[in-house]
């Protein structure tokens, strides 16, 4: 399923220069199907559409990598075995 919220929806896309979207360097999305569930994904793009209008796309794009680490630590949680 192609479920991304990517860069170009975000208004601090639309407000970018040219040199700010040249740093994108290429389509740039979150994947919102690594999250779980529809609340938190829907709760996630509100989020992040709201974010977008408050810092720059770049800012958006440094987020972004920080986003994912705390995925990977709720992937990691969910996959422990449950204590007996």
């Amino acid at each position: 399923m192609d479920n991304k919220l990517k860069f170009q929806q975000l208004e601090c896309y639309k407000l970018a220069t040219d040199e700010q979207k040249e740093k994108l360097n290429k389509e740039q999305y979150f994947d919102l199907d690594k999250l779980p569930g529809n609340q938190l994904q829907t709760e996630f793009v509100e989020y992040i559409y709201y974010r977008g209008t408050q810092v720059s796309i770049l800012t958006i794009k440094r987020e972004s990598k920080t986003i994912r680490l705390p995925h990977q630590i709720f992937h990691a949680i969910l996959t422990l075995p449950c204590p007996t």
